[in-house]
C-alpha cells in the first residue's frame, strides 16, 4: 500500500506543476486564438467534420480545452459539449470566450477524473 500511496503523492505533485505551467500561459494562448479566429485565413474545426444540414451531435467531450476554441466550434454542431482542462485560467478564459458569443450549451469543468 505505501507504494501507492508515494505514487500518488507523485503524480499530484506533477499535476501541480502541469496546472501552473498551463495557467501561466492562458492568457497567451487566449490572444494567438482570438488573432486565429479573426484571421482571414481562418478555417473552423467544422469545416472537417462532415454533419448534414439537419443533423446535429448529441455530447461532445472536449479533453484539455484550453480558451474553449474547439468547444465554441463544437456547440455548432452538438447538443451538448462538455469541455475540461487541467488549468483554472484557461478555463476562466473559455467561459468567457462562450459567454461573448452566446454558447449556452457548453459546459467548462475543472479536474475531470480527479479528486
Amino acid at each position: 500500500m505505501e507504494y501507492f500511496s508515494k505514487q500518488w503523492s507523485n503524480s499530484k505533485k506533477y499535476y501541480t506543476m502541469e496546472e501552473k505551467f498551463w495557467n501561466e500561459r492562458a492568457e497567451e494562448f487566449n490572444r494567438k486564438d482570438i488573432e486565429q479566429r479573426e484571421s482571414e485565413n481562418f478555417f473552423s474545426i467544422l469545416d472537417f467534420i462532415e454533419v448534414g444540414q439537419d443533423r446535429k451531435f448529441g455530447n461532445v467531450l472536449d479533453i484539455g480545452c484550453g480558451t474553449g476554441f474547439y468547444s465554441i466550434q463544437f456547440s455548432e454542431i452538438s447538443e451538448y459539449v462538455m469541455a475540461t482542462d487541467i488549468s483554472e485560467n484557461m478555463l476562466l478564459y473559455a467561459e468567457n470566450n462562450a459567454k461573448v458569443r452566446n454558447k449556452s450549451n457548453i459546459v467548462f469543468v475543472k479536474n475531470l477524473g480527479q479528486n
